[in-house]
């Protein structure tokens, strides 16, 4: 798990914080026939609208999430079928460590692979930091000018100043570690 800043002008969209779960599925037979087995996948939940400024405050938050706080997928069937968050609820049960238990609506029927489903998932995450288009934060200001602009969007003592890259965000990007408590 890690939050993000974005921002998109053509439409409108001011520098938002967002974050973003990432939940493998173990290798499975997913019984379609024209897609190799066995299948690896993730279930892929994006663009989330929480809000809390320091992503220590998640645990023991409850959140009901309508279809604009999130963008969410998973992979099957050679299609991205669209995954609509239901419910969430965090646990902190370590220093980087979360616990999120989740109602997840698949809608296979979306790209006609299958029968949608409801899931109830518990999965154990680890925070991992912050990343941020380089054009909203300067990798290259001092320390002061990196807490003062991420003081707008999060708490910067919750992350280590000192900018670096994520293997997942391109080099549009500066990538800050979650602090360890």
């Amino acid at each position: 798990m890690n939050g993000f800043i974005f921002a998109n002008p053509n439409i409108g969209l001011a520098p938002t914080l967002f974050y973003t779960i990432r939940i493998p599925l173990r290798p499975f037979d997913s019984g379609i026939d024209y897609e190799d087995q066995p299948v690896e996948t993730e279930f892929s939940l994006e663009w989330l609208v929480l809000p809390v400024r320091d992503w220590r405050e998640l645990s023991n938050k409850s959140f009901d999430l309508s279809s604009d706080e999130q963008d969410c997928s998973i992979y099957l069937g050679c299609a991205h079928n669209p995954v609509e968050i239901r419910s969430l609820r965090f646990n902190r049960t370590g220093s980087l460590l979360l616990q999120a238990q989740c109602t997840l609506f698949c809608d296979f029927e979306f790209e006609g692979v299958g029968k949608s489903a409801t899931l109830e998932v518990t999965v154990d995450l680890a925070f991992e930091g912050l990343a941020a288009e380089s054009s909203i934060i300067n990798p290259h200001a001092d320390e002061k000018g990196i807490r003062d602009k991420l003081a707008q969007f999060v708490e910067p003592v919750a992350y280590d100043l000192t900018p670096g890259r994520s293997s997942y965000y391109s080099s549009d990007y500066v990538w800050f570690n979650a602090k360890a408590e």
